[in-house]
């Protein structure tokens, strides 16, 4: 697992409205995740929901939701969980696997990674 940090937008799928966030890069993390009140002014809502097993242990329930999202020019949609009011943007393995990203934790940065089909 590596973490730095990454610039990142998102939106509404299907929205013309997108914003810029700086997310720690977790690959530690399933999916992004994204404080929910930003959600909400985004006009984004909760389309479904899942238990998730945190750091600590515990077990708690958050939304999640189908965005449009942009990383390095390019835009996708990808899975994003609806985070607690305040919490530190997080951009997940979902996402970077979307767009055929991986992590280089040593140099900070996101590289191409090699796509398998078996």
């Amino acid at each position: 697992m590596g973490i730095f940090s990454h610039s990142f937008a998102l939106g509404p799928v299907n929205g013309p409205v997108m914003e810029e966030l700086e997310c720690m890069v977790d690959t530690g993390s399933s999916y992004t995740v994204v404080p929910g009140p930003l959600l909400q002014r985004l006009g984004i809502a909760p389309q479904w929901s899942a238990v998730f097993e945190l750091a600590d242990g515990r077990q708690e329930e958050y939304g999640m939701v189908e965005v449009r999202a942009r990383l390095n020019g390019e835009e996708r949609t990808t899975i994003c969980v609806f985070g607690a009011p305040g919490c530190q943007p997080l951009l997940g393995a979902y996402t970077l696997e979307g767009f055929g990203l991986a992590a280089d934790p040593v140099n900070g940065r996101l590289v191409p990674s090699s796509l398998f089909l078996i």
